[in-house]
C-alpha cells in the first residue's frame, strides 16, 4: 500500500470514532494550551516591564517602600509614599552629579487618567543611552508652555476624548466622585506613543498641581461657595504658585559613577530616598522566579501526565482494533502497511491536539495582554520567536515519535496473538 492510501486509510479511522479523537486531542491541546500561556505570559509580562523603566535611570522620592515608589512614579500605579520638599528638588538640579532632575506631581486625575506635573525637562528623557530617541514626542499641537495647559498622552486622549483646544477640570483622588478643582485645564498637545504607563497619563506643568492643591481642603463643597469657587476659576490663571513640594523627581545622572555616589549620599538623609528602577524590578524578577520554577513544575508534569494518558488511549484504541488487524493481516497485509497505518493514526491525532492547544494558549495570552494593556498602558508582546517556533516543531516532532509506539506493538505482534485475541 503506498504512501497516500495510507493517510486515507488512517484519516478514516480517526475520524470514525470521533468521541475518542476529540477526548485526546482535548486532552493534549489543554496541557499544551497551558504550557504555552504559562511561559508566553511570563515573559512577556518581564519584557513589558523592563521596557516601561527603561527611560528611567534613577527616581528620588520619600522615604519608604521602593517597590511602592516605583510603582506609583514608573507604573502611575499604587498610592503615592507622600511628598519631598521642593528644596530637595532644587538641590538636586543643581548637584553636580545630577545632568537633569525632573519633578514629578500626582494626586489629580480626569476620567481616570493621572494628571503628572512637570516641566519641560521631561521633554529631554531619552528612552535608552545619548543616541536614543526621545522618550515624549508630539503627535499633534505643541508641549505646555505655561501652567494650566495640558499634554495629553496617546492612550489618555483615547480613553477621554480629549482634542486639541478642549478644556476641562481635574478631579482629586484617581477615582470617580472625588473633589473637583475649579482650575480649567486646556489641551495644547497630544503626545506620541512611548509604550508604557505614562501613554495614559496628562502632562501639565507643576505649578498647575500645586494651584490645585494650595489650600485643599478648605472648602466642603456646599451651595455658599459656588460664587467664590467662580472667583476663583477667574483668578487662578493670575494667581500661580510659583514653588511647592513634588511627589519624585527623575534623575538623569552624568554618569553610572555619579549614579552610584548620589545614591550612596542618600542612605544616611531622612528627607527622601534614592532608587533604581530597573534594579527593583530585577528584584521582583527574582521574586517571581519562584514562582516561575513551581509553575515550569505544575506545567511539566501536566504535559508528562497528559502524554502517558495519549499513549494508553492510543494503546487501548489499538488493542480496540485487533479484529480489523487480524483480518487483514489475515488477508496478506503486511506488518509494516499496518504500522504506518497505526503510526499516522496518532501522529494525526497527536499533532492535532498539541497545535490546537498552542494555538488556544496564544489566544488566550493575546486576551491577557489587551485587557492588561488597557489597564496599565503597558505594551505587553509576545512575539513568536525562533526558540517558540523550535519548542513547538519539536514536540509535533517528539508527537510524531511517540505515536510510533502504540503502532509499532500492533504492527510487530505476532499473527498467533492476534487470532488468540481476536473473536473471529
Amino acid at each position: 500500500m503506498s504512501g497516500f492510501p495510507v493517510v486515507r486509510v488512517a484519516c478514516r479511522h480517526v475520524f470514525s470514532r470521533p468521541l475518542q479523537f476529540f477526548t485526546l486531542a482535548l486532552a493534549l491541546a489543554l496541557g499544551s494550551a497551558l504550557a504555552s500561556f504559562l511561559f508566553l505570559a511570563v515573559s512577556g509580562l518581564q519584557d513589558g516591564l523592563a521596557r516601561a523603566v527603561e527611560p528611567f535611570s534613577l527616581l528620588v522620592g520619600a522615604k519608604g517602600s521602593q517597590y511602592q515608589l516605583t510603582t506609583n512614579s514608573i507604573f502611575l500605579q499604587d498610592a503615592p509614599l507622600g511628598n519631598i520638599s521642593g528644596d530637595l528638588w532644587h538641590e538636586l538640579q543643581k548637584d553636580r552629579r545630577v545632568k537633569t532632575a525632573t519633578p514629578l506631581g500626582f494626586g489629580d486625575s480626569y476620567l481616570g487618567c493621572p494628571v503628572v506635573g512637570t516641566d519641560q525637562t521631561v521633554f529631554t528623557i531619552r528612552t535608552g543611552g545619548a543616541s536614543s530617541p526621545l522618550w515624549l514626542q508630539m503627535k499633534e499641537g505643541r508641549a505646555f508652555q505655561k501652567p494650566y495647559e495640558a499634554l495629553v498622552g496617546a492612550a489618555a486622549a483615547q480613553l477621554t476624548g480629549l482634542k486639541i483646544g478642549d478644556t476641562f477640570k481635574t478631579t482629586h483622588g484617581m477615582t470617580a466622585g472625588g473633589h473637583q478643582h475649579h482650575q480649567v485645564y486646556t489641551v495644547t498637545g497630544i503626545a506620541a506613543p512611548v509604550g508604557g504607563p505614562y501613554d495614559r497619563a496628562i502632562f501639565t506643568p507643576m505649578e498647575s498641581i500645586w494651584a490645585a492643591h494650595e489650600g485643599h481642603g478648605e472648602h466642603e463643597g456646599g451651595e455658599d461657595h459656588h460664587d467664590e469657587e467662580a472667583e476663583e476659576a477667574e483668578e487662578a490663571h493670575h494667581d500661580v504658585p510659583t514653588s511647592g513640594d513634588v511627589t519624585a523627581v527623575l534623575i538623569e545622572p552624568k554618569s553610572l559613577g555619579a549614579a552610584y555616589a548620589l545614591a550612596q549620599s542618600f542612605i544616611k538623609r531622612n528627607d527622601g530616598q534614592v532608587v533604581f528602577p530597573s534594579q527593583v524590578i530585577v528584584r521582583l524578577f527574582s521574586a517571581m522566579g519562584r514562582s516561575e520554577e513551581i509553575l515550569s513544575v505544575v506545567v511539566w508534569s501536566v504535559l508528562a501526565v497528559t502524554t502517558v494518558t495519549s499513549l494508553l488511549i492510543l494503546f487501548w484504541s489499538g488493542s480496540s482494533r485487533k479484529n480489523e488487524y487480524t483480518l487483514l493481516r489475515a488477508l496478506g497485509l503486511p506488518a509494516r502497511t499496518l504500522f504506518a497505518v497505526g503510526w499516522v493514526e496518532g501522529a494525526v491525532t497527536i499533532c492535532t491536539g498539541l497545535l490546537t492547544g498552542w494555538i488556544v494558549g496564544r489566544a488566550g495570552l493575546w486576551l491577557l495582554f489587551s485587557s492588561l494593556s488597557q489597564k496599565t498602558a503597558l505594551t505587553l508582546t509576545a512575539p513568536l520567536t525562533g526558540y517558540e517556533a523550535g519548542a513547538v516543531a519539536a514536540a509535533l516532532l517528539a508527537g510524531v515519535a511517540v505515536s510510533a509506539l502504540p503502532a509499532l506493538a500492533m504492527g510487530r505482534a505476532p499473527m498467533e496473538k492476534l487470532l488468540g485475541t481476536s473473536s473471529l
